[in-house]
């Protein structure tokens, strides 16, 4: 008989250890990677035990820090993970599970449960079984999780791809250069931002409507040391950028975001500042690159262009509650 409850702090061993037998393309976790995942702030996950023994656990998260625009009454129960041990699958775990972390959204006042890229709590996962990403953005359709999510009555919405690209060997494609003097005859050049001189930030997000942006830019030019950022000017003012660039102890560089005004693209800027910000990896020292994007975003056509690879695919998926 399957029965479910809060998972406890008690419970972090067996937890833990269930999530590294089974957790392939994840990444494996240590105690303090799971504590924040699954039993930190925010957090609500919920354990099966099957006759007494950890069968599984699924957590969700609430978010209590907003973007502009959001709050608790407009934000989602956000989907973090099912998992079931794979000695107790096919016995209705997840399905459990599921339902009753459906039934506590609803009880949190949320009116929707959520599997997206968007969740703070974003968990790691292998490409290509050795490129580590910092983000699995939904469900993986090729799963069973997908199907079970389907079957409880989660919709799924567009599809994630994860890429990769290795840059061991990365030089800068002649025709970007050439791209850069196209632009600079336009009064458009690619440079890192100085706080001192350029601007724009601020219009620029307002302009793509990413609030996500805005945070991670703001936040890192409000440290004492800022990462660099790549950002292409028309004068001084920010008119598309490309970071944070920092590189990740896996070897993985790192980066938030690239956009471009509404304005000024179909320009070729993107092309040009992606290629830079590469240029950026392999000068720190970092060995690949990762990304996600809408597989119907035309900015996948670039990325496979440059030579990134696809590694899998996910898609996001919505229960109303």
């Amino acid at each position: 008989m399957i029965e479910v409850s809060r998972l406890e702090s008690a419970d972090l061993d067996d937890a833990l250890s269930l999530w590294n037998r089974n957790c392939s393309p994840y990444c494996p976790m240590d105690r303090q990677i799971f504590t924040d995942k699954f039993l930190s702030r925010g957090c609500h996950t919920l354990k099966a035990l099957d006759n007494g023994r950890l069968a599984g656990f699924a957590s969700g998260f609430v978010k209590y820090e907003f973007l502009r625009g959001e709050n608790d009454s407009n934000t989602p129960l956000y989907l973090t993970m099912v998992m079931a041990d794979r000695e107790c699958r096919r016995r209705g775990v997840g399905s459990v599970l599921v339902e009753e972390l459906v039934d506590l959204a609803g009880r949190l006042g949320k009116d929707s449960v959520l599997a997206s890229y968007r969740n703070p709590k974003n968990l790691s996962w292998l490409e290509a079984g050795r490129y580590e990403h910092n983000n699995c953005p939904g469900v993986a359709v090729d799963g069973a999780g997908y199907i079970m999510l389907q079957s409880l009555g989660f919709r799924a919405g567009r599809v994630e791809c994860g890429l990769y690209y290795p840059l061991e060997d990365y030089s800068l494609p002649e025709k970007i250069l050439s791209t850069e003097e196209r632009l600079a005859a336009d009064g458009i050049r690619i440079a890192f931002f100085d706080s001192a001189r350029h601007y724009g930030f601020d219009e620029l997000f307002d302009a793509l409507h990413g609030e996500v942006w805005r945070k991670t830019i703001s936040d890192n030019l409000a440290l004492s040391r800022p990462l660099p950022v790549l950002v292409a000017l028309d004068g001084d003012r920010v008119v598309g950028f490309a970071g944070p660039i920092d590189r990740e102890k896996s070897g993985r560089g790192y980066f938030n975001g690239i956009a471009v005004h509404p304005d000024y693209q179909r320009r070729g800027i993107a092309r040009v500042l992606f290629s830079r910000l590469l240029e950026a990896f392999h000068d720190i020292g970092a060995s690949y690159s990762t990304i996600f994007t809408d597989e119907e975003n035309p900015a996948l056509r670039l990325y496979l262009d440059i030579g990134f690879a696809i590694g899998g695919r996910f898609a996001l998926m919505e229960m109303k509650v």
